[in-house]
């Protein structure tokens, strides 16, 4: 009797005091949240669903039941041990939130180093605002956007994001951010050649709105851990780390900028297995790169 009451007045305690839920999450102080809460419980192979309000921060609706899983992932331990091993990742880069923006389109299927040269290629033309690229005819954008590759793609994609805030917004970069996450989410990924991971990249790190960027790091860590299954969609992905952690943009900024990290340095095509700071927590047989679908 005594350790029921015991028991019930801690889950109050956790229920009623967010500082106390808050506490948990133990992040470093660059990244730490300062107003949300973790959720009690979350749902992960058990299909289980929870109520969520610090997540539906960013508007965003993801879909449930999470993908079936092997094992949950310790998403918090993971953070922690990423931290510790890179640091503070200080991404994204950009001057100003329609340099990220174009940073967004342009990195599709290249290194960032390719993105900053095509950028920095814009900077010597004066063309990185919005009433400039408008203007600047699509055969000699592409050949300004050659390092990248697929210029003449990319020159497109470009003109048709910078057209969208011309024709919605007024060429107002800032009137684009004064619409709700959601909505603005919709409205980006109706744009030709933005896809989920360069409209949620363009909402995180141009608009500071609490939303996860996932992308082909982050799904191969986590399958390679057996932790999720390999066709899980990208929402479905994005869904296991908002409801998981608090909505801080702070904190999704940094934890996604140490998974690229990590995919860069050792969840490569060939892994470094050995030296990964995430060794700990391979299954026993070690990487594994699919796990079968439920039935």
């Amino acid at each position: 009797m005594r350790f029921r009451v015991v028991w019930a007045i801690g889950l109050t305690m956790l229920i009623f005091s967010p500082r106390m839920a808050l506490t948990s999450v133990d992040l470093p102080v660059l990244a730490r949240p300062t107003t949300a809460t973790i959720p009690a419980r979350v749902g992960f192979g058990d299909n289980s669903v929870i109520a969520c309000p610090e997540y539906h921060a960013s508007g965003i609706q993801y879909p449930v039941p999470f993908p079936v899983m092997t094992r949950r992932p310790p998403l918090k331990s993971i953070y922690d041990a990423l931290f510790r091993h890179f640091g503070p990742q200080y991404w994204w880069p950009g001057r100003t939130r329609f340099e990220v923006c174009v940073g967004a389109v342009l990195t599709q299927n290249t290194s960032w180093t390719n993105v900053e040269k095509a950028i920095s290629r814009l900077k010597a033309e004066k063309a990185l605002t919005v009433e400039a690229l408008h203007k600047v005819p699509e055969p000699i954008l592409a050949e300004w956007l050659r390092p990248v590759g697929y210029f003449n793609l990319k020159a497109r994609r470009l003109m048709a994001f910078v057209a969208m805030v011309v024709r919605r917004f007024d060429g107002s970069v800032r009137k684009m951010f004064a619409v709700e996450t959601e909505a603005l989410r919709r409205i980006l990924l109706d744009t030709p050649g933005v896809g989920p991971e360069t409209a949620d990249s363009i909402l995180l790190y141009a608009g500071g709105r609490p939303v996860f960027v996932v992308d082909a790091y982050t799904r191969r860590f986590l399958v390679r851990h057996g932790w999720l299954q390999a066709d899980a969609s990208y929402d479905q992905i994005a869904g296991l780390f908002v409801r998981a952690l608090p909505a801080d943009e702070a904190l999704y900024n940094e934890y996604h900028a140490l998974i690229v990290a990590l995919g860069k340095h050792y969840c490569r095509s060939n892994p470094k297995c050995e030296t990964c700071p995430l060794k700990r927590w391979l299954p026993r047989g070690g990487a594994t790169e699919s796990l079968p679908s439920p039935p």
